[in-house]
């Protein structure tokens, strides 16, 4: 709500739940914020950027996917060679069509090895066409992530497909802007990720998968004006490139000793810091270590009541009102 009322904001929210439907209660406080519920959120990744050319643009496409649906070298070449070839037969595929044509091949396809990587990669999409999501030909486009407040509700979908639409948004702002030469570092975009547990990925096999796509792109997003507030209710989730990267980084009260040694590591606290965590109230107070002071400190955070959250029927009448139909419940 803060954010989004701030005087002469430069930049645009986006806000991503896998699990609730509550930022539909700031509709009224915060006019510019957009709802996608989950069963509205359509799009098709094979759609060219205009920043990008097609080969650009599959790379684009493919390495998120072969990142988020846990996919190997292999499989990734052969991706980037189908998705080159339907483009050659359909002006815009989607993943229905790769599918298709992966499902093609493989009933030709005569050794073992190569029938269970195209299984593999069949398996995969076919989870992801399931969401519904991706059951389209356009869908939403990009410039409504580059310039609107938005809030994906993405509860409901998969971890690779929430994974894979954060992963694919993010990397395509930060090829805007790259491409666009917006690269001073000035904020243009914030991504609000909730509940990041299954995101962050931290437990990953990088030996075998490689690092996550979105884990990749932190690293890197910043200089391209995209900042990050990521939060979770589980520390150990957190992920070894997150936390090099957090110049704020803030700890709620915890009753686990392993989170608590984890934030005491992470945070750098003393012992007696530490062990004041257990003395903290349970809300209202939180341990903050920000990289523009040399020593934690402790921060008081005002109670703010959730509000009522609209159902689909007032939200489609709330759009209506405000001019908005760019999308339609």
């Amino acid at each position: 709500k803060e954010i989004c009322n701030l005087p002469n904001r430069a930049f645009n929210l986006i806000v991503c739940d896998p699990q609730k439907r509550e930022y539909r209660g700031l509709i009224k406080s915060c006019p510019t914020l957009q709802i996608i519920p989950p069963e509205k959120l359509r799009l098709n990744p094979f759609v060219i950027h205009p920043f990008l050319d097609q080969r650009q643009h599959i790379i684009l496409v493919t390495d998120v996917l072969v990142s988020e649906a846990y996919l190997g070298a292999t499989s990734r070449n052969f991706i980037l060679w189908l998705a080159g070839e339907l483009y050659k037969q359909v002006k815009t595929p989607t993943l229905l069509t790769l599918l298709k044509a992966v499902q093609s091949i493989r009933a030709k396809t005569k050794t073992y090895r190569m029938y269970d990587i195209f299984l593999s990669i069949e398996n995969r999409l076919q989870a992801m066409l399931e969401s519904g999501v991706f059951d389209c030909s356009r869908g939403i486009p990009l410039d409504i992530f580059q310039h609107r407040d938005v809030v994906l509700e993405l509860d409901g979908h998969q971890e690779m497909v929430v994974n894979f639409i954060i992963a694919f948004i993010t990397r395509s702002l930060y090829l805007a802007n790259v491409r666009q030469g917006q690269i001073s570092g000035k904020l243009r975009h914030l991504l609000l990720l909730e509940e990041a547990r299954d995101l962050l990925q931290a437990s990953r096999n990088v030996s075998d998968f490689g690092e996550s796509a979105f884990n990749k792109d932190l690293s890197r997003i910043r200089a391209a004006g995209i900042g990050t507030i990521i939060t979770t209710q589980e520390p150990k989730s957190v992920s070894p490139t997150v936390r090099s990267l957090a110049f704020t980084k803030i700890a709620f009260p915890l009753n686990d000793g392993a989170d608590v040694d984890f934030v005491q590591e992470s945070w750098r606290l003393t012992d007696e810091q530490r062990d004041y965590m257990f003395e903290l109230p349970p809300h209202g107070q939180a341990i903050v270590r920000y990289g523009g002071c040399p020593k934690p400190f402790i921060l008081a955070v005002p109670n703010r009541d959730i509000e009522d959250q609209p159902d689909d029927q007032n939200l489609k009448k709330h759009w209506q009102n405000s001019g908005r139909s760019w999308i339609s419940i």
